[in-house]
């Protein structure tokens, strides 16, 4: 939900010189339309859709480089539609970075077989790999601003030509706009760490 304080409190981040990495959400909808335009207000997702340059919006990705969809419905022979998890926007959202069968801490002995980690989809999965590579960035040139960071990461990424929306997601979501074979995000790439510091 759009909040005013919230969007001045990551502005006044963003003047003091921090980049706040935001997942672009898990709704499987398109973060460029406003809430009355799609029917469902949980599009545009915050805070990741803030017009704010210190934010780094990333939408998920799979291991074969295609926009985030639940692995486990995959394994079940389910269609990719009916899978789809990530948030995407051709203009709000900047990146994609792995999101699906990322292994992630749980509380003790609450994972399978009172394991402490499990495998998770979702953008706060691909989230924390670009907070990585920001701090990889601010490391290699503590003196970099926000804005500079994330130019980087964006500038850096690899954009395979797989990581696009399928054509039957926005007809099969019933969504307007018919067939839709496009950008996923802004740089349409996945996040590489070695190319971001391989930048000036």
């Amino acid at each position: 939900v759009w909040s005013a304080a919230e969007r001045v409190a990551i502005a006044a981040a963003g003047d003091a010189g921090v980049l706040v990495v935001a997942s672009a959400g898990n709704t499987s909808l398109d973060n460029d339309v406003s809430a009355f335009m799609s029917n469902n207000d949980s599009a545009p997702s915050y805070p990741a859709s803030y017009d704010l340059p210190t934010i780094v919006s990333v939408a998920a990705s799979t291991d074969r480089d295609v926009y985030g969809y639940s692995s486990l419905c995959d394994r079940r022979g389910a269609p990719e539609w009916v899978c789809a998890f990530t948030s995407w926007g051709r203009v709000s959202v900047d990146v994609a970075a792995p999101g699906t069968d990322v292994m992630s801490t749980v509380i003790e002995g609450t994972g399978p077989r009172g394991a402490d980690h499990e495998a998770w989809d979702g953008t706060s999965m691909a989230a924390p790999h670009v907070s990585a590579i920001a701090g990889l960035v601010l490391s290699r040139d503590p003196t970099l601003a926000p804005v500079e960071i994330k130019n980087a990461i964006m500038n850096g990424v690899n954009a395979p030509s797989s990581l696009r929306l399928a054509s039957y997601h926005r007809r099969e979501l019933g969504l307007p706009g018919g067939l839709m074979r496009g950008r996923f995000t802004r740089t349409q790439g996945r996040v590489n760490a070695v190319g971001a510091l391989a930048l000036d």
